[in-house]
């Protein structure tokens, strides 16, 4: 698995032990190791007694390398600057620091072990070191409750901890400090459309410049789309779209549109089949590609395995996905929020009309529901929350799109201990929870990192897989440029995703006028009949109900109702992975770490 790893040591300290199969790129009190990476994609520079380490796509120059050595105590914004998506590690003598990205696409984790401190951007290897395990609370956090930060700085696992996305770690003989990132602003004026095709332009560019046999999605989308017409401008690519015969959608149709307007787009069409339908593959939890998390992607591995082998099949060195687009380039109806203010008060009603509609209710309705969101204070919405769960059982349809937080169903499965778990949960989560943020800028940024963390793993299922998956869209030069526009520049009644508008000319105009995306509800409900029995097993034998926090019956009631199609796939669907992850672990628990040989030599002269 890719993975970069490193410590910081005391004086005199041997740790013992090194990740498996890892290359050590640099010793003495804090050693860093990578695994899984090209050689081109580890750059270094060196200046005095500073060492700069970046691992990934990065396309700064040598001497912006040797820059940001040579820069104050600082260095990290310069960092942000640089196209593409990388760990960055500066070491000083005896102290490290280490930064992720502003989308959680690289989380930053570290844990304790004895006075030594390892750090790595997954958090099972960790969790492997210091000998803890899941934690399965914090897990179901997500399936229960909306608008709740679980994590904070936390992860998924016991005593292992999170840097949240943004923020740099840093440590030394001082101790473990962490400095959160400033927050992306950018130049006034209507420039943005502009400004984020350049940064588009130059996060293909930098991929493609290394790779020999390029593949992208082609899904028919704007996304994806825009990715490929991009990628395929000046290189030779194919495109891969992906259909079934169980949803009904024009993906297929736009798809081969666009491409007949890229002459060096060649396309070709996957199609799936009842097999490959949803939860295809996970049987055997042996096999399944190891996730940090419980990843979403993992109940549609069928769809991949298709995708990712037509792509290995043009011996693809570099896949692009548009995945992380639809947060990155718009925003939810809470911004409306944000921007009721003088000069602007027209222009946010004529928005609450598109807003209604997508949400199917009247304008009244919607501007009574975001005028009680201003009012609502985010801290005593979380305390009503938890007062909610603790007083007993909570059953909801679906969640309140426009609700600072509130109930997922999946919250009617918690049992009494659940329930007490997830409300202390989010009673923790009060402190963390800004109180001066704007609920469409919280909710912007907690949609930005909540696609980044899931398609982590994404990546890591496509790299079992053998294929390289990029996600330009979650770049901090992408991310920092949507983030610093107005958000009526992001959400427009009359444009879909406007900020796309400044690559008119280089992207097919049809592709910018698609005002509808593609539904695979279908191929949900096909692999759930025909894995029936399987998914009824794995409710039967739930990880989580052996820990007392559901109540297996009332998920049955909840998959009836989703096979007769009275309920939305989406929480069996996040059950399913939940538990297929909590076995996961079992079986790659002891693979993480070797002995280093100077801890083998001397097990063999004992």
């Amino acid at each position: 698995m890719r993975l970069i790893a490193g410590a910081w040591l005391p004086e005199g300290h041997v740790l013992g032990m090194r990740p498996a199969r890892a290359i050590e790129r640099g010793g003495g009190r804090t050693p860093v190791w990578t695994s899984g990476y090209r050689e081109d994609e580890i750059r270094e520079a060196t200046q005095g007694p500073r060492e700069l380490l970046v691992a990934g796509v990065c396309g700064a120059t040598q001497p912006q390398l040797r820059a940001a050595l040579s820069g104050p105590d600082v260095w990290w914004p310069v960092t942000r600057e640089w196209p593409g998506s990388f760990v960055a590690v500066r070491r000083e003598r005896a102290e490290v620091s280490v930064r992720g990205d502003l989308s959680g696409l690289r989380t930053i984790y570290w844990a304790r072990l004895g006075e030594a401190v390892l750090w790595a951007d997954a958090a099972a290897p960790l969790a492997a070191a210091i000998g803890t395990g899941p934690d399965p609370i914090r897990a179901l956090c997500t399936i229960t409750v909306v608008g709740v930060d679980p994590l904070g700085d936390h992860s998924l696992f016991e005593k292992v901890n999170r840097v949240p996305p943004g923020a740099v770690l840093r440590i030394g003989p001082q101790g473990v400090r962490m400095h959160p990132a400033p927050e992306p602003t950018g130049p006034q004026g209507h420039n943005h459309p502009q400004r984020l095709a350049a940064a588009l332009e130059e996060a293909v560019r930098v991929r493609a410049a290394d790779a020999s046999s390029p593949t992208t999605d082609l899904s028919g989308g704007l996304d994806s789309g825009t990715l490929a017409c991009l990628l395929a401008r000046d290189t030779p690519a194919v495109g891969i779209t992906w259909r079934d015969d169980f949803s009904i959608n024009s993906d297929v149709d736009h798809a081969r549109a666009i491409a007949a307007q890229i002459p060096l787009l060649r396309h070709e069409i996957v199609t799936g089949t009842e097999d490959s339908a949803n939860y295809h593959g996970l049987a055997d939890p042996a096999t399944v590609p190891f996730t940090d998390g419980p990843a979403l992607a993992l109940a549609v591995l069928g769809t991949f395995d298709l995708t990712h082998a037509a792509a290995r099949a043009h011996d693809s060195d570099m896949h692009l996905s548009g995945e992380g687009g639809d947060a990155v380039l718009t925003g939810s109806g809470s911004l409306l929020v944000d921007a009721w203010q003088p000069g602007r008060r027209r222009e946010v009603l004529r928005h609450l009309a598109r807003w209604a509609r997508v949400g199917n209710t009247s304008v009244l309705d919607t501007a009574l529901q975001l005028a009680t969101l201003a009012r609502t204070d985010h801290h005593r919405a979380l305390a009503n929350l938890a007062t909610d769960l603790r007083r007993g059982p909570i059953d909801v349809d679906r969640p309140d799109a426009l609700a600072p937080c509130g109930p997922r169903p999946g919250a009617a499965w918690l049992t009494p201990h659940g329930r007490h778990a997830i409300a202390d949960l989010v009673d923790t989560s009060r402190t963390r929870t800004p109180r001066k943020m704007p609920p469409g800028r919280r909710d912007y940024w907690d949609a930005i990192r909540f696609s980044g963390t899931t398609h982590t793993d994404t990546a890591r299922i496509a790299e079992h897989n053998h294929v390289p998956l990029h996600f330009p869209y979650l770049d901090d030069t992408v991310v920092t440029v949507c983030a610093s526009a107005p958000e009526l520049v992001r959400f427009s009644p009359h444009d879909y995703k406007p900020l796309l508008y400044g690559l008119r000319g280089t992207v097919p105009e049809t592709l910018l006028q698609r005002r509808t995306a593609g539904a695979f509800d279908g191929t949900a409900r096909a692999g759930l009949r025909a894995r029936e029995p399987w998914v009824r097993d794995l409710i039967a034998t739930s990880r989580l109900a052996a820990a007392g926090l559901v109540d297996p019956a009332r998920i049955t009631t909840t998959l009836e109702r989703t096979l007769c199609g009275a309920h939305s796939h989406a929480e069996i669907h996040m059950l399913v992975v939940t538990e297929i992850w909590l076995r996961t672990l079992e079986h790659h628990h002891d693979h993480w770490w070797t002995g280093t040989p100077t801890e083998r030599e001397a097990t063999l002269c004992a």
